[in-house]
Parts: structure tokens; sequence; C-alpha cells
């Protein structure tokens, strides 16, 4: 048995199936009603950010929001990588602290970073 519905899109009169309203479809009376709807209401909810890495704007959809898009372009997302990793790895070390201000990172696995500190004396 078909069932009377205004489309959601252009308000036009159609018939549709119980088991399709079962099922969350039957809203739209046409294939480019749905893909109109879509494409306009996407296009209200794009927001302007700002990039983490270069502070350029860039323009999100709700996909790339849910996504967690952050960058504007690849160059920053490889920016963004690198320092998470490099912080990651440092969470991931421990410190051996030698004379002459020499600080050596053990890293695993079998990694060593030695760092040089400079110490300036507090006025």
């Amino acid at each position: 048995m078909k069932i009377k519905r205004n489309c959601k899109y252009c308000g036009e009169e159609f018939y549709v199936t119980k088991h399709k309203i079962k099922e969350g479809k039957g809203l739209y009376c046409c294939k480019q009603c749905y893909t109109d709807y879509k494409n306009n209401n996407s296009l209200q909810k794009i927001i302007t950010d700002n990039c983490v890495v270069c502070g350029k704007g860039i323009h999100l959809t709700p996909y790339l929001r849910k996504i967690g898009r952050k960058c504007c372009s690849v160059e920053c997302q490889r920016k963004l990588y690198t320092k998470l990793k490099l912080r990651h790895l440092l969470l991931r070390c421990f410190v051996t602290i030698h004379a002459a201000n020499i600080i050596t990172l053990h890293i695993f696995p079998n990694i060593l970073v030695r760092v040089a500190v400079l110490c300036f004396p507090q006025t």
C-alpha cells in the first residue's frame, strides 16, 4: 500500500510504500530533488576557520569538520604531523643529564638524541 507524502525539497505530492518510510526513505519525489536539497543544505553549513599551522582561512563542510580537518594544505598537514609525532616521541623518552649542559634523550627503540642546553643566569 502506498502513502501520499510531500517532497521535502519542492513540496510536490508523491506516493511511497510503507516499507520505504520505515527505512527512512521516501522524503523526496525524485533523485534530482534529493541531490538539490543535499547540495543546498551543505553549502549553508560551510564555516570559515583558520589553519592551525599557518593561520590562513579555510572553508570547512560538515564532513570535513567531522573528520577533523585542521589544515589548509598537504604541506601544513605534514608540518602538523611532524610536530605531533615529535611530541609523541618526546613523551616516550627518558632523559640523561650530562655535565656541560648536554642532555641525551633516550627514545625507544635505540634512538639517542643529544641536545645542548644553554643556561643563562637569572638577573
